[in-house]
């Protein structure tokens, strides 16, 4: 069961004294199935310096080492717990963007996270706990509509979405009606988007309304 299972703890404590790539090797030698250069690319990909001793790295750079580890570890099941601690917010799209693919190559990832906003992006379900008790289950909230600009206005055109599920609204930008955020993110493939402002029943709202319900407010 460990062998198929990945975990990544709210505040990641590799050892200090290592070399990065040392640790690297060390925590996927665990996992038959892992993928070491994929994890060194990764950590490539993040600027990370796999010479250098670990005690040397700042808290979101530890916090990335061990991401690499985690994903890269070949389990089908993975834990993560508040992942994007310690990222800078484009460390941190980048990171949202990779939970997806890893969700749409058939891996589950179970998040746990104060960012209700990263939530509502990549995951389909949602569990609200209070006091160490599961207390609500249910999946994302459906939007009623979202709207999708681009710096370049040619990134707005031709956007492979259903009939009626988009519309014009100004230069570079769309309104999307009536999709999840999974066949959003289809759509847009390698476009980069300068904002998405989502409309409707929010994550936020929901939890307030089970904070209420559950007398947490």
């Amino acid at each position: 069961i460990r062998r198929r299972c990945g975990y990544l703890p709210a505040e990641p404590r590799p050892y200090g004294r290592w070399r990065a790539g040392a640790y690297l090797d060390f925590a996927l030698a665990f996992y038959p199935g892992s993928d070491p250069a994929r994890a060194r690319a990764m950590a490539a990909s993040w600027d990370l310096p796999l010479d250098r001793r670990v005690r040397a790295y700042s808290t979101g750079m530890k916090q990335k080492l061990v991401l690499a580890s985690v994903l890269c570890c070949g389990a089908d099941l993975l834990f993560l717990d508040e992942p994007a601690g310690g990222m800078d917010p484009a460390g941190r799209a980048w990171l949202l963007d990779l939970l997806v693919r890893e969700r749409q190559a058939g891996r589950t990832v179970l998040i746990a996270s104060h960012l209700l906003r990263d939530i509502e992006r990549i995951c389909d379900e949602v569990l609200f706990i209070a006091r160490g008790r599961v207390r609500s289950a249910s999946g994302i909230p459906p939007r009623a509509w979202a709207r999708i600009a681009f710096a370049d206005p040619a990134q707005a055109e031709g956007l492979p979405l259903p009939p009626g599920a988009a519309r014009p609204a100004g230069p570079g930008a769309v309104e999307v009606t009536g999709l999840p955020w999974d066949s959003i993110q289809a759509a847009l493939g390698g476009r980069t988007p300068a904002s998405i402002t989502f409309h409707g029943e929010s994550l936020l709202e929901r939890y307030r309304q089970f904070l209420k319900e559950a007398g947490e407010a």
